[in-house]
């Protein structure tokens, strides 16, 4: 069977959400070999225009006209103030001056459509200017574009415009041989751009931070860009009512009007080298992240050494053990696997691994993490069995290949939690207002009981935005992270279900859809990698409160111990062949593919149970195998009310009739696209 993944940006508008999240999101220490950052290249197939990849998975793009990459990786490395020290390169803009850009992606965040600030993101990053020659003359009213957010990913043809919270530099109009900063909300229009009245010196790293706030498409909406030119390293670490006074606050100018930042990108836009010299301009240490705190961390308070309980002071570097709200804890390189005992309650903010040897962090206390807080996995496969307990948002990123495992982890039910990074998550489930899977894959811990089942108001899996693409770039524009329900439940309470267009679903049967990948279940979206699922037995079904119990949008009902309306989106591992989600196939379910083959329904419910988009003789075929393979029911809150999970007489009478009239009795799985089988 070809393996086909389609296409299908109905996704990202039928499950767009604005609630916020926090947590760190992306850490670049650019610690590559010397070379281009984002390149242009045949060499590699199906990848042109795509350059390094970061440790936590999104990769370094080309955007602009040139032919010529204008920004590369190389010596030395910036060292940031206190303890954000650089490793590795950093990059440096090479010329010419053509406009180019390297963009990664980091996101998408978006702002409310009702108005109030919703969202507000931050970066860091440490600058140098080695030649204010390059820069423009004091006397400019806008100085040479440096870095900013951006609203699209990926490469494309065109010189990027819209870039937020824009840094700007030109030198000094009071002494030319240094220079000043600047800073637009997002503009290059002089009057409309903030120049802050340091003079700094070349050769002497600056450490910058800028928050862009986005807000909605009300009265009120006026976003808002900041910039802090070396804020003092006694606010690093701030919780976000204690973030100190920018240097250069500025709302002039137009908004991003999609209200939704994707990327950051490097711009290089004014006086350069030949295309052999360097310009004058390096950075280095990029972080994103949704709080201060993320991109200016507190000093970290670091477990030192071998198995131990948490609660001793002489196995932390601070001599003390953290128990505080929006402390940094980090557990760094072991000689080998190392056991944590939380041996009493405990808080912290953020939890951070960076060790090839896995750590274990358990004991039966809570470990707290306070306010918008976080997990991080830089190297390494790690557990967290100790029960968690999240009191506000939380971010969970994961660098590629790494995984962490939180046992029990219980958030409160108007908060977000964030899945980032390319890595792997596992949580026992998830109960709170928005999930977002940014990047990589969140996986449910096995369960199939009442304790397994997630609850979410708002689910966001992103697809990549389209823009216009060089010639030649082919990727997958799909949904950008992978939720694995293993043989759990997920109740959705907003959002569409899903219907197909050609073959195709939007919605939550889209996300599921394009997992499945004709059966392969190798996609991202929302998939389970339990064995029975590729061997067609098992599937994810997906429907509504309203199909499920006849629920009106605003009535409620019990499902799997949860509650549903008729606007809540079901998904349920279970026997394909299924459509009541009830747990087994019966003769009901029969009765819903007799009543929809040959018609124009789709979707699960109807008897769709392949997602090709038709109720055919292939889903008959499914049926008809797998109610005499299946099981034992699955869970699903209701009673079988002593039926036997067989075809009732008359139901599998008319299976059998309305088999045999389409001569369809063969089992077979059918492609998304029969055209591309």
């Amino acid at each position: 069977m070809r393996k086909v993944h389609k296409l299908f940006a109905a996704v990202a508008a039928a499950l767009a959400s604005s609630t916020s999240a926090y947590g760190y999101v992306f850490y670049d220490g650019f610690d590559y070999p010397a070379g281009s950052l984002a390149e242009i290249t045949a060499a590699t197939p199906n990848n042109l225009y795509t350059g390094r990849t970061t440790p936590f998975g999104p990769a370094w793009h080309v955007a602009g006209a040139s032919t010529t990459d204008t920004i590369t990786v190389t010596a030395p490395t910036l060292t940031g103030p206190a303890w954000l020290g650089g490793t590795g390169n950093s990059t440096e803009w090479a010329g010419p001056a053509g406009g180019n850009a390297a963009r990664v992606e980091i996101g998408p965040f978006s702002g409310s459509i009702a108005g109030g600030v919703n969202q507000t993101l931050y970066y860091s990053l440490a600058l140098q200017v080695t030649d204010v020659g390059v820069l423009n003359p004091g006397t400019a009213p806008v100085g040479y574009i440096v870095a900013g957010f951006n609203t699209v990913s990926g490469p494309q043809t065109g010189v990027p415009s819209v870039i937020g919270t824009r840094i700007l530099a030109r030198q000094h109009p009071l002494d030319a041989t240094k220079y000043q900063l600047g800073m637009s909300k997002n503009s290059s229009t002089g009057t409309q751009v903030l120049w802050d009245a340091a003079q700094l010196d070349v050769n002497v790293t600056q450490f910058i931070v800028g928050s862009y706030s986005l807000l909605g498409s009300g009265i009120d909406a006026n976003d808002v860009s900041k910039l802090w030119l070396n804020p003092a390293s006694t606010s690093f670490g701030a919780l976000e009512a204690g973030v100190p006074v920018p240097s250069i606050e500025n709302a002039q100018g137009g908004d991003i009007s999609t209200n939704r930042i994707e990327s950051f990108l490097l711009r290089q836009s004014g006086p350069a080298g030949s295309g052999t010299s360097n310009t004058g301009i390096r950075v280095d240490e990029l972080r994103i992240d949704t709080t201060w705190a993320g991109v200016a961390p507190g000093a970290p308070n670091e477990w030192t050494a071998g198995d131990g309980a948490w609660s001793t002071p002489g196995k932390w570097s601070t001599a003390a053990a953290p128990n505080a709200a929006g402390q940094f804890v980090r557990f760094g390189p072991s000689a080998g696997a190392t056991s944590v005992t939380v041996d009493a309650d405990h808080t912290a903010g953020t939890i951070h691994f960076n060790s090839a040897n896995p750590y274990t962090i358990g004991g039966g206390n809570t470990l707290t993490l306070s306010g918008s807080s976080s997990i991080v996995v830089v190297d390494g496969n790690h557990v967290i069995a100790a029960p968690v307990a999240a009191t506000g948002n939380l971010n969970i990123t994961v660098a590629t290949g790494k995984s962490v495992a939180v046992s029990s982890l219980t958030m409160p039910a108007d908060a977000t939690l964030l899945k980032s990074g390319y890595g792997n998550a596992t949580v026992n489930n998830v109960r709170t207002k928005a999930l977002w899977i940014h990047g990589g894959q969140l996986i449910l811990a096995p369960d199939g009981g009442a304790s397994g089942v997630s609850v979410v108001n708002s689910l966001d899996i992103p697809v990549l935005t389209t823009v216009a693409r060089p010639a030649g770039y082919t990727f997958d524009i799909g949904p950008r992270g992978r939720l694995d329900l293993k043989n759990n439940k997920l109740i959705v309470h907003t959002g569409a279900v899903g219907t197909q267009t050609a073959g195709v679903y939007n919605g939550i049967q889209g996300l599921v859809q394009h997992a499945s990948n004709g059966g392969a279940w190798d996609g991202s979206g929302i998939t389970t990698s339990e064995a029975d699922a590729l061997s067609g037995l098992t599937s994810l079904g997906v429907a509504t409160g309203a199909q499920l119990r006849g629920l009106g949008p605003t009535e409620t009902d019990i499902f799997a111990g949860q509650t549903i309306t008729g606007a809540s989106n079901v998904v349920m591992y279970t026997y394909a062949g299924d459509a009541n989600l009830d747990g087994f196939i019966s003769g009901d379910d029969y009765s819903t593919i007799d009543f929809n083959v040959g018609t124009t329904a789709d979707g699960w419910y109807n008897g769709d149970f392949n997602y090709d988009g038709i109720v055919s003789g292939d889903d008959y075929s499914t049926i008809d195998f797998n109610y005499a393979a299946q099981g034992a029911p699955f869970y699903s809150g209701a009673s079988a009310g002593g039926l036997t999970a067989v075809p009732e007489p008359a139901s599998a009478a008319m299976a059998a009739t309305a088999l045999a009239s389409v001569g369809l009795l063969t089992r077979r799985r059918r492609p998304l696209n029969p055209a591309l089988a």
